[in-house]
């Protein structure tokens, strides 16, 4: 993108015409021309350059709004799993003991910490999440080719005595799509599978099955939020501030730069309203969206 774009005007105005639309299937705000879901986040190497091309206009800058593991929180709610609950009131990084799962030994020291924290724990959010969904050992593999199979299915075996109520939702969702041939998210917005009740659909349908409640009420989360930001008058409390996108549990916001802070502040308590389960959001700023610093 940042060789065939000559000016920031250029994708600053793609990125606020961008065609945009709701998910059927999750409920997610999705976009075309250009997709902004395809925009990468993880990979350093194609994520700096392409987000750069972001820019805001002069006067402004851009405030990336993330909510915190905000899959696994809401896992918590829908499963009703007491022992993730307790990790999130006790504020742990519940995707740490996966990645100890898979290292075979806790990661303890500082200096491990800093040398191999952050990837290993990477690894383990992967993981967490592909477990969360229904994974089994060989997909489990798949991303750690140096396990054995015996090992990967000794980690998902601790994984469900860690997390029960997690281990047992996919078996619930089974018996739920079985008897009512959909499922529901938090806010009660249902999507149908009949695929259930077909051979060849059924694994499928029992997937995305257990996907919905979480994915789903993670989309109604934030489009709760914009609403309740900005459905009155437009406005971010009389603050020139405007969300340009939303990228999955992410929103782009653009602010005028006398309104940072006062911004930040309101910004940093838009999921108060939901109450199930305390959902945090960190803020970075930055004159463009690739390179944003954290705000403390």
């Amino acid at each position: 993108m940042p060789n065939v774009i000559i000016f920031d005007a250029n994708v600053r105005n793609t990125a606020r015409g961008a065609a945009t639309k709701e998910s059927p299937s999750t409920g997610r705000l999705s976009s075309s021309k250009p997709n902004l879901m395809q925009i990468p986040k993880r990979e350093p190497e194609l994520a700096k350059p392409v987000r750069r091309a972001f820019v805001a206009r002069p006067g402004y800058v851009l405030l990336s709004v993330d909510i915190e593991q905000e899959e696994p929180r809401l896992a918590a709610v829908v499963s009703d799993d007491q022992n993730l609950k307790a990790a999130f009131e006790r504020g742990e990084d519940i995707y740490v003991p996966i990645a100890e799962m898979l290292k075979g030994s806790p990661l303890v020291s500082k200096d491990e910490l800093d040398h191999y924290g952050q990837s290993w724990r990477d690894t383990g959010k992967k993981n967490f999440l592909e477990i969360l969904y229904g994974a089994g050992a060989e997909k489990v593999l798949q991303s750690h080719p140096d396990l054995t199979l015996a090992r990967a299915s000794a980690m998902l075996e601790r994984f469900r005595r860690l997390y029960p109520g997690i281990a047992a939702h996919t078996q619930n969702t089974r018996r739920t799509l079985l008897d009512k041939g959909y499922v529901t998210t938090l806010f009660g917005r249902r999507r149908r599978l009949p695929g259930i009740w077909v051979r060849r659909q059924h694994e499928e349908a029992v997937r995305q099955g257990a996907n919905h409640p979480i994915q789903g009420s993670g989309a109604d989360v934030l489009k709760g939020s914009m609403v309740r930001l900005w459905g009155e008058g437009g406005t971010l409390g009389g603050l020139d501030a405007h969300p340009l996108f939303p990228v999955h549990d992410e929103l782009v916001v653009e602010v005028a730069e006398q309104d940072v802070a006062a911004a930040v502040e309101v910004l940093r308590h838009m999921t108060d309203w939901f109450t199930h389960i305390k959902l945090p959001v960190s803020i970075k700023v930055g004159t463009n969206w690739g390179d944003m610093k954290e705000v403390p």
